[in-house]
C-alpha cells in the first residue's frame, strides 16, 4: 500500500497538488462512486488512491494527468474528438503526460 502524500507538479501555468489519499477518502468520490483517481480541476488538484499497484498507478497517474493537461490548456472545452484532433493532442501533450507520470511514479514508490 502506499503512504499517503501529496507533491507540487507544474502543469500549463499552474501549480497542481498531487496527493495519494485513503481508497475511501472523500476526494476520490465522484457521485457517491469511489474512483481510484480524481482530477479537481477548479481546485488545481488530483488525487490518486493509496491501493493502487505500479502498474495501474502509471496508468491512473496518466489519465488524470491528462484531464489536468486538457483543462490547463483549455481543450476541455471539446466534448468530443475527433481522430485528428486526439493525434494533434497527443503530439502537443503525450510527451509532458508521459515525463510527468514517470516523475509521480518515482516520488509514489520512493520509501
Amino acid at each position: 500500500m502506499l503512504q499517503n502524500k501529496d507533491i507540487t507538479v507544474a502543469i500549463g501555468q499552474a501549480t497542481w497538488r498531487v496527493s495519494i489519499e485513503d481508497s475511501h477518502s472523500s476526494k476520490l468520490c465522484v457521485d457517491g462512486d469511489v474512483s481510484r483517481g480524481c482530477t479537481w480541476c477548479g481546485k488545481h488538484e488530483i488525487c490518486l488512491s493509496n491501493e493502487l499497484t505500479r502498474l495501474t498507478f502509471r496508468r491512473v497517474c496518466a489519465h488524470e494527468l491528462t484531464h489536468a493537461i486538457l483543462f490547463s490548456t483549455q481543450a476541455c472545452l471539446l466534448e468530443t474528438y475527433t481522430e485528428e484532433q486526439l493525434c494533434d493532442f497527443m503530439a502537443l501533450y503525450g510527451g509532458e503526460v508521459i515525463n510527468l507520470a514517470d516523475k509521480l511514479e518515482e516520488w509514489a514508490f520512493r520509501e
